[in-house]
């Protein structure tokens, strides 16, 4: 407990914890990462990720938290209420058994569609759809009102529909005047 007119200083790193590829949250852990002893993943015929730790099994989803810049590191394991069940630091210190159920649910996961073009933005009952032509071939998607497109650090722009499906705008300059025109709300 902080005394008045004291601040917190950030979090202190236990220097006698080891680390290791799987980081689990666990009370009394200020950096939320310390090593998770006999953790392993597993794919279900479902192709769904499980987290097994002791005698517990959890369903979670992976999500990177740098997919550009470090794909294979720092992948956060989160359960279906979205709290990070385990940090997975790096692929390649996991057993090979979970690794390869890891990479196969990345690669469900990771699917992004790359929209060549925006044929047209409509808005209706809190929801936006979007008709648009991707190398994958025309698509349709919803977002939601309030759902922006974000920058991608290519200069593109990233978009998830209500599905769950990531969607890939290049960047403005490299698309025909019509989608400009469509995405100039959006992004411009």
């Amino acid at each position: 407990m902080l005394e008045p007119n004291q601040t917190r200083q950030g979090p202190s790193l236990d220097e006698n914890a080891p680390a290791g590829p799987l980081a689990t949250n666990g009370p009394g852990s200020e950096l939320g990462c310390r090593p998770a002893p006999g953790a392993r993943l597993e794919l279900d015929a479902a192709l769904r990720l499980w987290l097994c730790r002791d005698e517990r099994r959890v369903r979670v989803r992976p999500v990177r938290c740098f997919p550009w810049t470090a794909p294979g590191e720092l992948v956060s394991l989160r359960d279906e209420r979205d709290r990070e069940e385990l940090l997975v630091e790096r692929l390649d210190q996991l057993d090979a058994a979970s690794a390869r159920s890891l990479e196969s649910a990345l690669l469900a996961t990771g699917f992004v569609l790359d929209v060549c073009r925006v044929d047209s933005i409509e808005e209706d009952y809190e929801m936006r759809i979007w008709h648009t032509e991707t190398r994958q071939g025309k698509r349709t998607f919803q977002t939601k009102l309030d759902e922006w497109p974000w920058a991608a650090p290519d200069g593109g722009h990233l978009v998830r529909d209500l599905a769950g499906d990531l969607f890939r705008l290049p960047p403005l300059d490299t698309l025909d005047e019509k989608t400009r025109r469509w995405l100039w709300a959006y992004v411009g």
